[in-house]
């Protein structure tokens, strides 16, 4: 039996054991409706719409999620909380601070995701940007491998103990996801193998992603060695550890410092500027900064005295992504105790 859209209350004669009976079954005609978004604001955050009943269809046909004007679709996992009612965009590495972003419900239109009785649930387009104040951070630092190789695969030799964080992995520019490189106890030469591979030059980028699971004790990332074609290259020349430093002058409780030369931090942005926060004192060191491999200069942070919350700017950069480095320089200030760079975030496009 067909029901007319419009039948409410409708008497259906049933025939049980001994008579006839009649039960009312009641259409439902209301649509699933969005009733509220989430965009991401921090770089480690999740998408959401918030919808008004539970729906199905949602997945990689029906959700899109792109950097604002381009048609390349950003990694994620896409998923319905059928308890909340909540259509849920995961990326698996943090956003780009200061980038804009589109976010669609059903980008090629509607039919595609619907409520139990069948009614269709309408398309809904956001556009947002990520933050652009970042408080002290490790995202996006990185450390890049390049090899001419005859194998069909790279193993990157790394550590797994209470304090590993998660890492996002690419070869050439392409994703291999991200691994999480925590464990309850410390264990040595861990091999990640990423196979697949054809013949000649790659490059393998680890970066890190600045999350970690529930039991770390903190995001780090370390690299040990590589190995392709039976080629073994041992711990890198250029290494870099950021150590977290509570203190309670700091944006957000703590901040990130490094004192060996060569030890850099990589960030990347979007923006027209961005204003490094760091500190300034007797113990500081010099730092060589750059913006998309060209030298802003040797930045000194010596002074008599302690200057927290210092930002040093960087302008005239245009509407775009570009990545800023800051590198423990070989050289201090005679008159300093020390070596220190602070990093305790970034500011972009601020006036």
């Amino acid at each position: 039996m067909t029901l007319p859209s419009d039948a409410w209350g409708t008497n259906i004669p049933v025939l049980g054991f001994a008579a006839v009976t009649s039960h009312v079954i009641t259409a439902d005609p209301t649509p699933p409706s969005v009733l509220a978004f989430a965009p991401a604001v921090a770089q480690t955050d999740n998408i959401a719409w918030q919808l008004s009943e539970s729906v199905i269809g949602v997945g990689p046909s029906t959700v899109s999620f792109r950097v604002h004007g381009t048609p390349t679709e950003v990694p994620s996992t896409i998923s319905f909380d059928d308890v909340t009612h909540r259509v849920i965009v995961h990326p698996p590495t943090p956003l780009t601070a200061g980038q804009y972003y589109d976010a669609d419900l059903l980008p090629d239109g509607p039919g595609g995701i619907v409520d139990r009785a069948g009614n269709q649930l309408d398309p809904d387009s956001r556009s947002f940007r990520v933050t652009t104040v970042v408080n002290e951070t490790v995202y996006g630092t990185a450390y890049s491998w390049r090899t001419l190789t005859s194998s069909s695969a790279v193993v990157w030799y790394t550590i797994t103990d209470p304090y590993q964080g998660v890492a996002g992995v690419t070869i050439d520019g392409h994703s291999k996801g991200t691994v999480n490189n925590y464990s309850s106890t410390a264990k040595y030469k861990v091999a990640r193998t990423f196979s697949g591979l054809s013949s000649g030059t790659h490059t393998i980028t680890i970066r890190v992603a600045g999350t970690k699971s529930s039991s770390s004790k903190d995001v780090r990332v370390s690299i040990d060695a590589f190995k392709d074609s039976g080629t073994y290259k041992g711990t890198p020349s250029v290494g870099y550890r950021w150590a977290a430093v509570s203190s309670s002058s700091a944006e957000g409780g703590s901040y990130r410092a490094a004192r060996f030369s060569g030890t850099y931090m990589t960030f990347t942005f979007r923006g027209t500027s961005i204003d490094w926060r760091t500190t300034l004192g007797p113990g500081m060191g010099r730092a060589l900064v750059s913006v998309d491999g060209v030298g802003k200069g040797t930045i000194d942070n010596y002074a008599g005295v302690t200057i927290t919350n210092y930002e040093r700017h960087f302008g005239a950069l245009s509407d775009a992504v570009h990545t800023i480095k800051i590198m423990v320089a070989s050289t201090r200030n005679p008159s300093a105790s020390n070596s220190v760079i602070v990093v305790d975030g970034f500011l972009i496009d601020q006036i």
